[in-house]
């Protein structure tokens, strides 16, 4: 079955469906490149961070850690033994 546009010509449901989808994915990709050019970052307060961490919790330790003082998910400058409640271990 096909959609009669203004001039007469047909176009079918499913080149209709299929450019939604195309669309979709193209504004899917866009916006996940968007995404991992420009992190969000939470603040140190709002993962309880501190600054002497207990055990073996400790920042440059962690898996969200990039040396020598950064974070990928928490904003300023971040110490090897600090700590936070978002710690995620290293998998070697």
């Amino acid at each position: 079955m096909t959609i009669s546009s203004v001039s007469g010509v047909g176009v079918s449901r499913r080149t209709i469906l299929l450019g939604c989808v195309a669309g979709g994915a193209s504004a899917l990709a866009t916006g996940a490149s968007a995404l991992t050019m420009s992190p969000v970052k939470v603040s140190k307060d709002s993962v309880h961070y501190v600054t002497t961490a207990s055990g073996d919790h400790r920042c440059g330790a962690c898996k969200l850690f990039v040396a020598p003082s950064s974070c990928i998910a928490v904003s300023g400058d971040i110490g090897r033994d600090c700590g936070c409640r978002i710690w995620l271990p290293k998998l070697v």
